[in-house]
C-alpha cells in the first residue's frame, strides 16, 4: 500500500468512530503512521483529502467506463454510466455515509455539483447535437444539482431503499428522457422529434383501426 492511500484509508478508519469535525490531520498522520510533512506533499486539509478521494473512488471511474461505451447510443450508455457512479458510492457506502450525515457537511455537495457538472459537460457535448456554450454549461448544472440531492438523500437513508441501478433508472426515467438535443443510435433526428412522429403514427394507425370497424 502507497503512503497515498495509507493516509485514505487512515481517514476510512477513523470515521468509523469519530466525526469528521473532530478529526485533524493531526490524528489522520498519527493513525497512518505518516508525518504531517507527508500528508501536505499530497493534500492541502482533510477536506482536499476527502475531495480526492471522490475523484479516485467515482469520477476517473466513470471517466474510464465513458471511454469505453459506444458514442451513438445516448440510452444505454446512460444508464450504464450513472449505475456506475453509483456503485462507486455504494462500495463505499460506510465513508460516504459518514461525510454526508455530518452536520454542516454542505461544501461536500458543492464540491459533488462542481465534479458532476463537470462530467455532465463532458458526455453532453459528446453526445449532443450543436449548443451554445451557455447552455451546455447551465443545463450540466441544472442536472448536476438535482443528482446531487438524490445522491445525499440515498447515502443519508444508508442506500438501503434502492439499489445503484434503481438509482440510475429512476434519474433517467424522471430526467433524461426527452433530452430532445441528444441523438441515438438509430437516427440522426433528435429524440423528441422522433417520439412525436411515432406517437402521431400509432394515433394515425389507431384511427385507420377505427375506421375500418
Amino acid at each position: 500500500m502507497t503512503t497515498y492511500d495509507m493516509i485514505k484509508e487512515s481517514l476510512k478508519s477513523l470515521l468509523k468512530t469519530t466525526p469528521l469535525k473532530n478529526i485533524s490531520v493531526e490524528d489522520i498522520c498519527r493513525n497512518a503512521y505518516v508525518s504531517r510533512k507527508t500528508f501536505y506533499t499530497y493534500f492541502t486539509n482533510k477536506f482536499d483529502l476527502i475531495d480526492k478521494m471522490f475523484q479516485d473512488d467515482v469520477i476517473a471511474s466513470m471517466n474510464e467506463l465513458r471511454e469505453l461505451l459506444p458514442r451513438s447510443n445516448f440510452d444505454s450508455s446512460a444508464v450504464i454510466i450513472l449505475e456506475r457512479f453509483y456503485q462507486s458510492f455504494y462500495s463505499e457506502k460506510d465513508f460516504y455515509t459518514c461525510i454526508v450525515r455530518g452536520k454542516g457537511q454542505y461544501w461536500f455537495r458543492d464540491r459533488l455539483v462542481m465534479h458532476i457538472t463537470n462530467v455532465n459537460k463532458e458526455i453532453t457535448q459528446r453526445y449532443a447535437k450543436i449548443l451554445p456554450p451557455v447552455e451546455i454549461e447551465y443545463m450540466s448544472y441544472f442536472f448536476a444539482a438535482s443528482q446531487a440531492m438524490l445522491l445525499y438523500k440515498w447515502l443519508q437513508e444508508g442506500c438501503e431503499r434502492l439499489t445503484p441501478r434503481q438509482m440510475a433508472e429512476y434519474y433517467i426515467k424522471w430526467a433524461m428522457r426527452n433530452w430532445d438535443f441528444l441523438e441515438n443510435d438509430e437516427s440522426s433526428e433528435p429524440r423528441l422529434a422522433r417520439n412525436e412522429t411515432r406517437s402521431g403514427a400509432r394515433r394515425a394507425s389507431g384511427a385507420q383501426k377505427k375506421g375500418s370497424l
